[in-house]
């Protein structure tokens, strides 16, 4: 499943910068107006700021469950609980960094990011050495509601095909074919360190394995290999954090009317970030967990821009015929549409099933 997604995923960015190259159009909004209409681009842009926020709201979530063992291990827990952890962590450190104006202080936050993220690898096949598990009672193969449930998570973590254009517009010698070897490269990178991450966690942990692995570690962090992990994962979450609620203050302000040559007023602009910054917080209150925000994120926003949106596209370009691009890439439109539709529906199901359904039983 999760080479399913890979592969379609970087086919997909292949498929929007060559329908965006034949139509001379350079940005995934402006092959959504050009190519299927007003109603499309408003979708696609709703769709992204929704994306967008809704990593915000995951991140704080995310930097609740880092909090909550802190606060056990210095014996806090007692005066300070979870939420009101996150209350005073966001007070004091995210909602400051959404009052930039600019993202140029955190323009290293995605080295950060891969770093920690190898970090946390290391640390699971650290403790899975250590730990020293019985493997017998991992199954090979599982095909149940946890495991279509998956297909959310998988889409959610591969999902960066609003941002195509952008890369591609900064790219050196770009070419379609340039840009989908990077997408390849890129996205391989990511599958290692998934599949790495992913097996050392069951095999350390089974069935107890939680939809935020460090949570696993709660008890764990007299080892210094978890702290450090925990350390790097903590400031990945927030310097990401802002840099999600950029794009959505953007859009927000374009809403408003303000471009690029009449711009808004500074003081307004960090309003609208600190605003939204204020709303995920609240809305991070009262999420139990990332995988319900995997699961509608990952599913319906996720499905709809990573494989629906694109394969629309080029099914609906008058130049994406089997004369121009051959036969394959007609049917592999087709076959990204296809998968978008049932992500969509599968992540909507699933979303309402998991914490409406199953969690009043």
């Amino acid at each position: 499943m999760l080479l399913l997604v890979y592969g379609f995923t970087v086919y997909s960015i292949f498929l929007l910068i060559r329908v965006g190259e034949l139509h001379d159009l350079h940005s995934y909004e402006a092959l959504a107006l050009s190519l299927v209409g007003p109603f499309s681009k408003k979708l696609s842009s709703i769709l992204i700021v929704t994306f967008c926020w809704g990593v915000a709201v995951m991140y704080v979530v995310v930097m609740g469950d880092f909090i909550k063992p802190l606060l056990t291990a210095r014996h806090l827990h007692r005066y300070v609980g979870r939420r009101l952890g996150m209350i005073l962590f966001w007070t004091c450190v995210m909602g400051p960094l959404s009052l930039l104006r600019q993202v140029n202080s955190l323009q290293y936050a995605s080295i950060v990011g891969s770093a920690a993220t190898l970090l946390l690898a290391a640390a699971l096949v650290l403790h899975t050495i250590n730990s020293n598990p019985t493997l017998h009672h991992i199954p090979l193969v599982r095909w149940d509601s946890n495991s279509l449930g998956s297909l959310s998570t998988f889409v959610f973590s591969y999902c960066c095909q609003p941002v195509a254009f952008s890369i591609y517009s900064e790219m050196k010698d770009a070419s379609v074919r340039r840009m989908s070897l990077c997408a390849g490269i890129s996205m391989l990178t990511c599958t290692v360190l998934y599949v790495v991450t992913g097996f050392f966690g069951v095999a350390a942990f089974g069935d107890e394995t939680k939809p935020n692995v460090l949570s696993n570690f709660a008890d764990h962090l007299d080892k210094p290999y978890v702290q450090l992990a925990f350390f790097g994962m903590a400031i990945t979450v927030t310097m990401a954090f802002p840099i999600t609620i950029f794009p959505t203050r953007e859009s927000v302000v374009l809403a408003l009317g303000y471009t690029e040559e009449s711009p808004a007023p500074p003081l307004l602009s960090s309003g609208i970030g600190g605003v939204l910054a204020f709303l995920a917080l609240l809305t991070s209150l009262f999420v139990p967990n990332i995988r319900v925000l995997f699961d509608i994120l990952g599913g319906v926003c996720g499905g709809s821009l990573s494989f629906l949106l694109p394969g629309l596209f080029a099914i609906r370009s008058e130049l994406w015929t089997r004369e121009r691009v051959g036969l394959t890439h007609v049917v592999g439109a087709w076959a990204t549409f296809i998968l978008g539709v049932g992500i969509c529906a599968l992540g909507t199901y699933n979303s309402f099933y998991t914490n409406v359904i199953a969690g009043s039983a």
